[in-house]
């Protein structure tokens, strides 16, 4: 029973890492390869677009660029390790509670190493329907709503 725990926590801290290393491989790439606000069609509905977001998940509150307090950075830490605390010792760990668990971890993990090494978030991702873009996000975004939905769909709300 013990090599099963052991090998479930490898396996948890495996998949964080990568999902760690896929979103800061993919936004070194853009930093490498674009210039803010630089845009690349790559598909009728789909584009590489560099922003950096001072804001929130999906570009929330980036205009006011409310990061640049650095209280508001604390808040931010506290925030992300009372919700990672909540999950990983007030829910049972199931399969759905760990996926939960990575994802969220992951995603918040990879925008925060943005705010710490640039005091913003590298986000490129831009999908739109005709004039109708939805915000900005990247791949750390992406993974904090898998989170989202593993949690949601856990506690039956899906």
């Amino acid at each position: 029973m013990k090599k099963f725990l052991f090998n479930k926590k490898i396996y948890i801290l495996l998949l964080i890492i990568l999902i760690i290393y896929i979103d800061y491989f993919s936004k070194i790439l853009i930093l490498k390869n674009f210039k803010i606000n630089q845009k690349k069609i790559i598909l009728s509905n789909f584009n590489i677009f560099y922003v950096q977001n001072h804001g929130l998940m999906f570009e929330i509150f980036s205009k006011k660029n409310i990061f640049q307090n650095n209280y508001l950075y604390k808040i931010y830490i506290i925030f992300t390790c009372i919700i990672i605390y909540k999950i990983y010792y007030f829910f049972k760990m199931n399969k759905i509670n760990i996926y939960t668990f990575i994802f969220l971890f992951s995603g918040a993990i990879g925008n925060f190493i943005d705010r710490i090494k640039y005091k913003f978030v590298i986000d490129f991702i831009d999908f739109h329907y005709k004039n109708i873009h939805f915000p900005i996000f990247n791949l750390s975004d992406i993974s904090i709503i898998l989170g989202v939905i593993f949690f949601f769909k856990k506690n039956n709300f899906l």
